[in-house]
């Protein structure tokens, strides 16, 4: 539990709320009212939204061109550090054809 969170109003845009999310690496962004806690926004309720918004910008500016790709059996801790040190926040694991 954080001590001071980050927190949004319910009369702020969905682009504060996604900036709020993104800026500070949280994926649960209370919604507070006069010192009131009123609601919750995730990041599933942001995409979500932009997925009903019937924006047609093509996603190849937006495409994590550098991918790691990992053994599903590689161990959890080599897997953070492999992570730590190619600077990604995700990783693609390949199933070994014992392991499907």
């Amino acid at each position: 539990m954080t001590r001071d969170p980050i927190t949004i109003s319910p009369g702020s845009d969905l682009q504060t709320a996604a900036r709020l999310l993104l800026q500070h690496g949280i994926r649960r962004l209370p919604v507070v009212d006069d010192g009131k806690l009123v609601g919750l926004v995730t990041v599933a309720d942001v995409v979500g939204t932009i997925a009903d918004m019937n924006i047609d910008i093509p996603i190849k500016d937006y495409v994590e061109k550098e991918v790691v790709a990992i053994f599903s059996d590689t161990p959890l801790p080599v897997v953070a550090r492999i992570m730590e040190l190619a600077g990604v926040k995700a990783v693609l694991f390949l199933m070994l054809p014992w392991n499907s």
